[in-house]
Protein backbone atom coordinates (compact mmCIF):
# COMPACT_ATOMS: atom_id res chain seq x y z
CA UNK A 1 0.00 0.00 0.00
CA UNK A 2 2.85 2.34 0.74
CA UNK A 3 4.56 1.52 -2.45
CA UNK A 4 1.08 2.43 -4.49
CA UNK A 5 0.78 5.94 -2.48
CA UNK A 6 5.17 6.75 -3.04
CA UNK A 7 4.48 5.50 -6.83
CA UNK A 8 1.46 7.81 -7.25
CA UNK A 9 3.11 10.60 -5.89
CA UNK A 10 6.06 10.57 -7.12
CA UNK A 11 4.69 9.98 -10.96
CA UNK A 12 4.03 13.11 -12.07
CA UNK A 13 7.71 14.09 -11.12
CA UNK A 14 9.39 11.16 -13.02
CA UNK A 15 8.59 12.04 -16.85
CA UNK A 16 9.76 15.75 -16.06
CA UNK A 17 13.32 14.25 -14.52
CA UNK A 18 13.84 13.80 -19.07
CA UNK A 19 13.44 17.29 -19.51
CA UNK A 20 15.76 18.41 -17.25
CA UNK A 21 18.96 20.09 -19.22
CA UNK A 22 22.11 18.09 -17.85
CA UNK A 23 24.99 19.77 -18.35
CA UNK A 24 26.89 19.01 -21.76
CA UNK A 25 30.84 17.72 -21.58
CA UNK A 26 33.14 20.61 -21.66
CA UNK A 27 35.39 19.54 -25.18
CA UNK A 28 37.81 21.23 -27.15
CA UNK A 29 35.77 22.26 -30.28
CA UNK A 30 38.79 23.60 -32.01
CA UNK A 31 42.79 25.31 -31.85
CA UNK A 32 42.60 28.99 -32.06
CA UNK A 33 45.03 30.20 -34.57
CA UNK A 34 47.34 33.12 -34.39
CA UNK A 35 47.48 33.12 -30.16
CA UNK A 36 50.59 31.94 -28.51
CA UNK A 37 50.98 30.43 -24.81
CA UNK A 38 52.97 31.95 -22.57
CA UNK A 39 53.24 31.63 -18.84
CA UNK A 40 53.18 34.19 -15.47
CA UNK A 41 56.47 34.52 -14.16
CA UNK A 42 56.38 35.67 -10.30
CA UNK A 43 58.92 35.45 -7.57
CA UNK A 44 57.93 33.66 -4.70
CA UNK A 45 57.70 37.25 -2.95
CA UNK A 46 55.37 38.18 -5.73
CA UNK A 47 53.37 35.29 -5.56
CA UNK A 48 52.37 36.48 -1.92
CA UNK A 49 51.79 39.59 -2.12
CA UNK A 50 48.30 39.37 -2.89
CA UNK A 51 47.56 43.71 -2.59
CA UNK A 52 49.84 44.08 -5.50
CA UNK A 53 49.11 40.75 -8.23
CA UNK A 54 49.67 41.75 -11.90
CA UNK A 55 46.19 42.39 -13.52
CA UNK A 56 44.63 42.08 -17.28
CA UNK A 57 44.15 45.60 -18.76
CA UNK A 58 41.50 46.74 -20.51
CA UNK A 59 43.86 48.84 -22.80
CA UNK A 60 47.92 49.37 -23.35
CA UNK A 61 48.28 51.67 -20.30
CA UNK A 62 49.39 51.11 -16.80
CA UNK A 63 46.77 53.77 -16.22
CA UNK A 64 44.11 51.85 -17.94
CA UNK A 65 41.67 49.82 -15.70
CA UNK A 66 42.07 46.43 -14.41
CA UNK A 67 40.01 43.87 -16.07
CA UNK A 68 41.07 40.43 -13.64
CA UNK A 69 44.02 39.36 -12.57
CA UNK A 70 46.48 37.64 -14.46
CA UNK A 71 46.44 33.86 -15.41
CA UNK A 72 49.03 30.71 -14.71
CA UNK A 73 48.80 30.88 -18.42
CA UNK A 74 47.86 33.73 -20.74
CA UNK A 75 46.76 33.41 -24.47
CA UNK A 76 48.67 36.39 -26.46
CA UNK A 77 48.12 37.69 -30.10
CA UNK A 78 51.19 36.58 -32.35
CA UNK A 79 52.81 38.78 -34.25
CA UNK A 80 51.33 42.04 -32.45
CA UNK A 81 54.43 43.66 -30.58
CA UNK A 82 54.11 45.08 -27.23
CA UNK A 83 52.35 48.45 -26.81
CA UNK A 84 54.07 50.77 -23.96
CA UNK A 85 55.30 46.87 -22.13
CA UNK A 86 51.69 44.98 -22.50
CA UNK A 87 51.37 42.14 -24.80
CA UNK A 88 47.25 41.97 -26.42
CA UNK A 89 45.76 38.52 -25.17
CA UNK A 90 42.18 37.47 -25.31
CA UNK A 91 41.27 36.02 -21.53
CA UNK A 92 38.36 32.54 -21.20
CA UNK A 93 35.47 34.57 -22.65
CA UNK A 94 37.60 35.35 -26.19
CA UNK A 95 37.55 38.96 -25.08
CA UNK A 96 40.75 41.28 -25.91
CA UNK A 97 42.84 42.15 -22.75
CA UNK A 98 45.92 43.74 -22.11
CA UNK A 99 49.12 41.61 -20.63
CA UNK A 100 52.02 43.23 -18.86
CA UNK A 101 55.05 41.62 -20.34
CA UNK A 102 57.14 42.05 -17.26
CA UNK A 103 55.20 39.54 -15.98
CA UNK A 104 55.20 37.27 -19.19
CA UNK A 105 57.90 34.07 -20.06
CA UNK A 106 57.30 31.32 -22.89
CA UNK A 107 55.56 28.82 -21.53
CA UNK A 108 57.89 25.50 -20.30
CA UNK A 109 57.50 22.72 -18.02
CA UNK A 110 61.27 21.84 -16.18
CA UNK A 111 60.00 18.49 -15.33
CA UNK A 112 58.67 17.59 -18.91
CA UNK A 113 60.63 19.90 -21.57
CA UNK A 114 58.53 18.42 -23.94
CA UNK A 115 55.23 19.73 -23.90
CA UNK A 116 53.88 22.47 -25.00
CA UNK A 117 50.78 24.56 -24.53
CA UNK A 118 47.82 25.24 -27.24
CA UNK A 119 44.84 27.95 -27.32
CA UNK A 120 42.02 26.20 -27.71
CA UNK A 121 38.49 27.03 -27.69
CA UNK A 122 35.53 25.10 -26.10
CA UNK A 123 32.07 23.82 -26.57
CA UNK A 124 30.74 26.11 -24.47
CA UNK A 125 32.58 29.26 -25.90
CA UNK A 126 34.79 29.97 -23.30
CA UNK A 127 38.67 29.71 -24.62
CA UNK A 128 41.45 27.56 -22.39
CA UNK A 129 44.51 25.80 -22.83
CA UNK A 130 45.37 22.14 -23.73
CA UNK A 131 48.71 20.75 -23.39
CA UNK A 132 50.35 18.01 -25.39
CA UNK A 133 53.55 16.23 -25.43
Amino acid sequence: MKLRILIAVAAPFLGSISAVALPTKHRVIAEVPGYTCVMLKLTDAQRMDFAHTPQFKSEPSDEASNIAPLTGQVAIRDGVPPTNGYAAAINFAGKRVWAPTAFLTPYHVESEPNTRCQVVKYSDGTYGFTYLK
